[in-house]
Parts: structure tokens; sequence; C-alpha cells
């Protein structure tokens, strides 16, 4: 009972260090990488361990002690998202448990709004506006997958005294190498290769130059991968930049998770610049440019001379100082550090510039004097995601839709879920029917209360890093299910089918003595007798013909486009 008592006390802790923002949950993206799966199904009810993608956005914001939120969705996902809000996610085992760990009755309140389907990030926020009445809002975005450390992002905002701060990541820590080895050590053909199911290359998400402030994390300059690659990967940087107070590094290994905090008035800069469409695309670039323009603005006003003629007046004063200091030679203010080794010193040091930037030579000076003009301070802030949390990315692309459903068979993420719903799989939800004994979900390390609860049968074998709905599920004698694989509900498997390191969605049926690798298979799909799979994608109401053999292939309707599945 502490513990529990405790708990609840540090989320009401939590919840009050949130009180004066407002929260915004996107979950409208159509998935453009991903088509062959989201032309049906909204991204954001993609099947994730069993549970849609949305449910971890709205259990990671429960869980930071959050109590209200406002998601929005398009037109065409508004219908399943509220069923599945409303219905379905108040009776999830795990949210009833963390619930009643709480000191408070009070459950999660969200407010769906619908936006067009064609909006943008930018304009879907601009639609729910009359919403947001606090000085500072939080940007979440439904695809960003693991625990949000929220709570350290707003305090960095706080402290900061930034217009806007993101939440980054190094892709070093995400979607690659690790999670690619199952519980037992084996590794599949694809299995974190180079390559996704369907033989194409893998699709990582939008990459990034981000020039960073390694003393104070703040954001000095943003460049696409695609922009740089115009002008052959050299990057101009602004002399504004190069004036920075502290040293300053190049990362191209940086991952923006589109998890922000901005201030209310940064978002009223897109009713008077309707060009811009999307945050992270448009109003992102658009202030990490203008930080610096306090220097221009003083100037033009000094050419107008709009200004008191006074010999003391406090602008013309910081004026003639930061004139002074422009005649003084740039230096370069340290060496590189000593923990850098010598081709890292030459990739990314740059050195610091001096003078100083004119407002930071006003810093001292009294900027409530400045007769009667009024200056913004925009400032882009970073904050990096604490390796603690474990690790934490988009789900964008077919790789990582791949990569989310294993980590969490192997429960390398969300582990606790499991355990919570294995305990609860006698109430509300059906036992597993097969001909051979019943079978229940299954998480790595876990150990069943008793043999008869043992998934390990001499007719069927389901590997302790496997996921398996326990509703509706049908295993045919001599199965073997292994490596990661998860399988939802209302599946039906026939005699001696061997699957290993498999996405099976609901409502599947696949025959006997099928062999089924590394491959996708999304709903309604029927995968006749003796097909033997590697490295597939199979889109949602497909058939596949009994004794088909294939390697990367791509198996869909004719009506669902597959174009845009792996686009960077």
């Amino acid at each position: 009972m502490a513990t529990t008592r405790e708990s609840g006390q540090q989320r009401q802790a939590t919840h009050s260090a949130f009180v004066e923002f407002r929260v915004v949950l996107l979950a409208g993206d159509a998935g453009s990488r991903m088509r062959l799966f989201t032309d049906l199904v909204p991204k954001c009810m993609l099947p994730i361990g069993n549970r849609p993608l949305l449910f971890y956005a709205l259990y990671s914001i429960e869980r930071s002690g959050l109590s209200e939120v406002i998601l929005v969705t398009t037109e065409r996902a508004l219908e399943r998202v509220t069923l599945y809000v409303e219905e379905f996610y108040g009776l999830d085992p795990a949210v009833l448990a963390l619930r009643s760990s709480q000191t408070t009755e009070k459950e999660l309140a969200v407010r769906i709004e619908a936006v067009p389907d064609d909006l943008d990030s930018a304009e879907a926020i601009l639609r729910v506006a009359k919403h947001l009445d606090t000085d500072d809002v939080l940007i979440l975005s439904a695809d960003a997958f693991g625990y949000w450390d929220l709570a350290t992002l707003t305090t960095m905002h706080r402290v900061s005294e930034a217009a806007w701060t993101m939440l980054l990541t190094s892709s070093s820590s995400n979607v690659k190498n690790e999670g690619s080895k199952s519980a037992s050590g084996s590794r599949t053909r694809g299995h974190g290769s180079g390559s996704a199911p369907g033989g194409a290359t893998i699709a990582t998400s939008a990459r990034d130059y981000f020039v960073i402030d390694e003393v104070t994390q703040r954001v000095l300059y943003v460049k696409s991968f695609a922009d740089a690659s115009k002008t052959g990967d050299r990057l101009r940087l602004p002399r504004d930049v190069l004036r920075s107070e502290g040293p300053i590094m190049v990362h191209r290994d940086l991952v923006d998770l589109h998890i922000y905090v901005c201030r209310r008035w940064v978002l009223e800069l897109l009713r008077s610049r309707p060009h811009m469409t999307s945050l992270r695309s448009d109003l992102l670039p658009y202030l990490v440019r203008n930080q610096f323009v306090l220097e221009r603005r003083l100037s033009r006003a000094m050419a107008t001379e709009t200004m008191e003629e006074e010999e003391d007046s406090v602008l013309r004063s910081a004026w003639r100082k930061y004139l002074d200091m422009r005649g003084e030679p740039f230096t370069r203010a340290r060496d590189p550090p000593s923990s850098l080794k010598s081709n890292e010193q030459n990739k990314y040091w740059i050195p610091k510039l001096a003078p100083p930037l004119l407002h930071t030579v006003m810093t001292h000076q009294n900027r409530e004097n400045l007769g009667g003009i009024s200056f913004t301070n925009i400032r882009c802030q970073g904050c990096f995601a604490s390796p603690e949390y474990g690790r934490l990315f988009r789900v964008n692309t077919i790789h990582a839709y791949i990569e989310a459903n294993r980590l969490v068979a192997a429960g390398m993420l969300f582990g606790d879920l499991e355990k919570v719903a294995t305990k609860a799989s006698a109430r509300g939800r059906d036992e597993a029917t097969s001909t051979a004994p019943p079978t229940h979900s299954v998480h790595s390390g876990e150990t069943p209360a008793s043999e008869h609860e043992r998934p390990t049968t001499a007719r069927l074998h389901i590997g302790k890093d496997c996921l398996v709905a326990s509703e509706s599920i049908q295993f045919g004698a001599g199965c073997t299910i292994k490596n990661q694989t998860v399988i939802g509900a209302h599946t039906i498997l026939g005699s001696r089918c061997k699957v290993s390191a498999c996405v099976i969605m609901d409502h599947v049926r696949i025959g006997s003595e099928c062999t089924l690798q590394n491959c996708v298979i999304g709903s309604n799909v029927q995968i006749h007798d003796q097909c033997q799979l590697r490295d597939c994608l199979i889109g949602p109401d497909t058939e596949v013909a009994a004794g088909t053999h294939e390697t990367n292939e791509i198996f869909t309707r004719a009506d669902i486009p597959i174009m845009d599945s792996f686009t960077p």
C-alpha cells in the first residue's frame, strides 16, 4: 500500500507541473510511407503488440500525470478513433491497473476534434486553437513510440524560457541493431538487416542536420539531408550561429520525435502566414532562422532615426558597444574537447567566434527602456531523451512498425503491459480455442503459473518472446511460432505451420504446412496450403494461392497503392 500511495503522490506532483499547459495529440497522419497497410486502416489504429498505436500515446500521456488532452484526427479516422477511445481504451487491463494505483479517481479526459483529411499539422493546430487558452502548448505525435519523458521536456522549456522546445533522440539508439535478436539470440534474415520485407530498402525517418549549442542544448540551425544534398552536403552556417556563446556541434544522428512545447504566440504566427502548413517543415525552420534578428532590427531602427538622440540612450549605448566589439579580430575561443577523436574534431567542431551577438551585449542593459520598441525573444531549445527511458522512435515506416512489434513482443518496450494483460486474461477475454491446449499472451522472461498454462507442448510450440492474442485463436497440431512473432485475434493456423519473426494482424487464415519468415500480414488475409513466404508484405484483404513460394514480394489488392510504401 505504501508503494501505491507514493506512486500516486508522485503522479499528483507531476500533474501539478502540467497545469499551465494545454496538450494536443496529433493522430491524423495518413502514413504515406506505409500505404500498403494505412490505405484501409488509419495509421494510429494499426496494431502493435495487439493494441492500436493510439493506445501507447494515450497511455504515455496518462502515465505522465496529464489529465486532459485534445486529440486531433481526420474526418476519415474519426469514427474508428472515437469508438476506440470511448469504448475500449478505458477497459484495457493496463489502463485499469494504472488508474487503480492513483490516489485520484479522475480519468484522462479526451476531447476529440476532427479536421479535413488533407490538412497538414500546422493547419490542424489552427483548427483547434480556440481551445488553447494557456501560455504554453504541449504538442505530441501519436506515432512517437516509447516512454515519453514529458516532465524533463517541460522543465527544460520553462528554465530556458524558449519559444519552442523539441524532444530529440539519437538515431544510433533507435531502429537499428538493438531488438534485432530474439530472446534466444538467433537472427533471421531481414531481422535487423539492411532491407525491409518486400525487397525494398528500409525507409528511415526524414533526417536533418542539427547544429546544437553543446552547453545549453539550444538549436541553432536545422537543414534537411535532402536540401543539403543539393549543395553537395555543404552547410552554409549564418555568422550569428558561429558567434554563439558556447561550443557548437553539427549532428547528423539526431531524430526529431515531433514532440514539442511552444509558446502560444508562436502558433499565432500561423494565422498571418497561411503558407506555413507544417509545424516541422515550415514553422520550425522559420523560428530557427529568426532567432538572431535583434541586430538587424536595431540597425533598421537606428537608420530611421526614430530613437531618442540623448547621449545616454540605452539603445545607443548598446549599439556603440556592439560596433566597437565588431572591430576586434575573430578568434578561436578554445580548442576542441579532448574527448573527441581527431576525425570527429575535423567533422564536427566549429570554433566559437567573437564578438558576441548584440542581444548578448544587451543582456546587461535595461531592456525595459528601449524607447517603447518591443523585441520578441525567439529561442529554439533542444531536449535530449533520457536513455533510462529506453528506446524512443517514430513509427512512420514499415521497418519501424516491424521493430515496434518486436520490441513489445520481446518485452523491451512496454513490458509491464503484457504482464498486467496476462494476469487479467481471465476477465473480459475469451480463452483461446485450438486443437492444441489453450494458449495465452506470452511475454519474454515470464514464467507461467502452472504447467497447464505453459505454451509449449508436444504438438505446439510458442516461443517465450512471442505475443499471441487470447481471443478466438486456433492452432493446428505441430505449429511452431518463434522469434518475436506477434499474432492478432481471430487468427487460424493450419497444422504443421512454421512462423518466425512475423507480424500477423487480425482475422487471418493460414493453411496447413505453410512456412512464413519475416513477413507482415494485414487483416483479413487468407494464405492457402503449402506456401513458403520469406521477407514478404501481404496487404489487407489479400488471398495467396496454394503452393506459392516467394521471397521479397509484395502481395496486395489491385486497388491498394503501394508506390509510397517505402518512400523515405
